[in-house]
């Protein structure tokens, strides 16, 4: 049995503990609060899951907390590497929602960190193990020649009406190290550096929002020596168009989106229909996938798990995105608080 313990009482922790209980081999012991009654109040929520969990208002507290082994951060983007570095400095494997970190100098301190603890330090980019995203993988990567892509992640924010009548909040703030890349942007960055390796260049434009820092939208370009890449991101609007990698002799894969695929479909030139590529049903919760495989490695620990990636293959994925991300961000102007500290 995994115990663990969260960091954060929003939807995407109440996701995951919900993903890993179902599991059967997660058991929750403990979530921490801006206030032990905010995570007595988060518990009481979950019914039977936080019944046994102890109710924590602070992250120094639960490093101390001798029950839980695994602590899954998922707390403001800006807190996730004091957050991190405090649990790790005490031993605990470390799962941290994406963004992991505001930058690449806090992506190598905490990686640092956990190795010279001996422990698991995993950014939890949910897509990258799901069964339907390595069916587009497997696709690209036997592709002889790629001519160029072209992504597109707009999902209104629910949080944007709020912005607009004059509230800040977290997402849309640069203090908490927020904005459309690195909440949605991160997606894609995964998939195209797993699929297409690091780009030699990488530029970005972005509407930033005046009182906050933060970008809203924007649009990105990765070079690669023989074509580009296009990354479409926006939290200000929705769109349902979809995402597209160009081989050779005008073939097309069209996909939905990089995370949750749903459907996608190989055309070849003068195709009036494409093809449909044989997919999975999606898990009723979306983190189903990403907690099956951390529930593997978690349990394998220190050794590698057969047929799944490697430890080090997924850091150095996650490295390459931190700083493509950085690239971007500062071709922008988009500079987080983090940053200068």
């Amino acid at each position: 049995m995994i115990d663990f313990a969260v960091i954060g009482t929003g939807v995407i922790s109440r996701q995951f503990i919900d993903a890993a209980v179902a599991n059967g081999q997660w058991r929750l012991v403990a979530a921490v609060g801006s206030t032990s009654e905010k995570a007595s109040a988060f518990l009481a929520s979950l019914g039977d899951a936080g019944v046994e969990a102890d109710p924590l208002g602070s992250v120094d507290e639960l490093s101390r907390h001798g029950k839980a082994c695994v602590i899954y951060v998922a707390s403001p983007n800006s807190m996730h590497f004091a957050h991190a570095c405090t649990v790790l400095r005490s031993a605990k494997h470390v799962l941290v929602e994406k963004p992991a970190f505001s930058n690449l100098t806090e992506w190598h301190r905490a990686n640092d960190l956990a190795d010279a603890s001996g422990v698991l330090l995993l950014e939890a980019a949910r897509h990258i193990y799901e069964p339907n995203y390595r069916v587009l993988r497997d696709i690209v990567k036997q592709r002889d020649t790629i001519t160029g892509a072209s992504f597109v992640f707009r999902q209104y924010s629910s949080r944007f009406p709020a912005y607009r009548a004059g509230t800040r909040p977290r997402i849309f703030t640069a203090e908490y190290s927020g904005g459309a890349l690195v909440d949605l942007g991160v997606y894609q960055l995964y998939a195209a550096l797993d699929w297409f390796g690091m780009p030699e260049q990488a530029n970005y434009i972005a509407r930033v929002l005046a009182d906050t820092g933060a970008d809203s939208e924007g649009t990105g370009l990765l070079l690669y020596r023989d074509f580009t890449v296009q990354l479409t991101v926006s939290k200000a609007q929705a769109s349902h168009q979809l995402n597209e990698i160009y081989g050779p002799d005008g073939t097309v894969l069209s996909f939905n989106n990089v995370a949750a695929v749903e459907h996608a479909e190989v055309w070849q030139r003068g195709d009036t229909t494409g093809t449909p590529v044989p997919l999975a049903a999606l898990p009723s919760n979306p983190l189903a996938d990403e907690v099956a495989d951390f529930t593997r490695r978690l349990l394998a620990f220190p050794h590698e798990v057969e047929g799944s990636r490697s430890y080090s293959e997924l850091r150095e994925l996650a490295e390459q995105v931190a700083t493509v991300s950085g690239w971007m961000r500062a071709d922008a102007g988009v500079v987080f608080p983090a940053d200068t500290r």
